[in-house]
C-alpha cells in the first residue's frame, strides 16, 4: 500500500510522523510547499531534537477500554478539567469510561498558522467529585 492509499488523516499529519519516525520522504508527496515536505520537516527536527512519536497517535486502532479497570502509575501526569495537570502521587485503579483518539498534526489558522504537534490517545474516567479526568493511554497499565 503506497502513502497515498494509507493517507488517514491530512498530509501534514502523515509527513510529520514519517520525519518523527526516521522514514524517508515520500518521493510522490515531498515537494518544495506541501503540506507533506511541511510535515516531514517538522516531524525530522523533532527526531533530531530527541523527541519521540506518539505511541498511539490519531489513526491507529485503539483499545476498546469502557469499562476495564486500568491501573494509574505513581508519577503519571493526570489532567483534571478546570485544573492544572499534575503527577499522580500515589499509583491507583480506576474504571476507564472513555479513550479519545489523539489529536493529529496541523497548522492553526490553515497552512500559514502555528504548526501543532500530534499528541497521543487518552483514557477518561471520572475523577474526584465526578470531574473528568485523563492520561495518557501509553502511560497507563491495563489490568
Amino acid at each position: 500500500m503506497t502513502r497515498i492509499e494509507r493517507k488517514t488523516l491530512s498530509w501534514t499529519h502523515e509527513g510529520y510522523m514519517d520525519g518523527i519516525l526516521g522514514l524517508a520522504p515520500d518521493e510522490d508527496l515531498d515537494y518544495p510547499g506541501s503540506e507533506y515536505e511541511t510535515g516531514w520537516l517538522h516531524g525530522d527536527a523533532d527526531r533530531e531534537a530527541g523527541l519521540t512519536a506518539p505511541k498511539y497517535p490519531c489513526g491507529t486502532s485503539l483499545p476498546a477500554l469502557k469499562g476495564v479497570e486500568v491501573t494509574i502509575p505513581k508519577g503519571v501526569m493526570v489532567k483534571t478539567s478546570g485544573k492544572p495537570p499534575k503527577a499522580a502521587g500515589r499509583s491507583y485503579k480506576v474504571k476507564a469510561l472513555s479513550v479519545n483518539a489523539g489529536i493529529p498534526a496541523y497548522f492553526t489558522n490553515g497552512f500559514f498558522g502555528e504548526f501543532v504537534r500530534p499528541t497521543s490517545a487518552s483514557v477518561q474516567w471520572a475523577g474526584t467529585g465526578g470531574l473528568w479526568t485523563e492520561a495518557l493511554l501509553e502511560d497507563v497499565v491495563l489490568d
